[in-house]
């Protein structure tokens, strides 16, 4: 998974308990999920503080739905990436 430079505009959103902190502004980055290196651990999905990972509903050759960009507000801070663990972060 890879955190890149994005340029479209989105908002950014993550939770503090049971309250959702929107932070307003253009998305940093772009994820770059291999799918066939994706194990479905949800690692990253989990751990995504502006939510943008989610699950492909393909299954990979693993059998696992793998994750992937949603398309917007990711911020580019690279925890989804920190989360994981060995060939993950190849």
């Amino acid at each position: 998974m890879v955190a890149a430079p994005a340029s479209s505009a989105a908002s950014c959103g993550y939770k503090i308990g049971d309250e959702e902190q929107i932070i307003a502004g253009p998305a940093r980055g772009k994820i770059v999920v291999d799918i066939e290196e994706c194990k479905g651990c949800r690692l990253c999905v989990e751990s995504c503080p502006s939510k943008c990972l989610e699950f492909s509903p393909e299954l990979s050759h693993y059998g696992v739905h793998a994750a992937r960009y949603s398309g917007h507000a990711c911020t580019g801070c690279g925890i989804g990436f920190l989360s994981l663990s060995g060939a993950g972060r190849d």
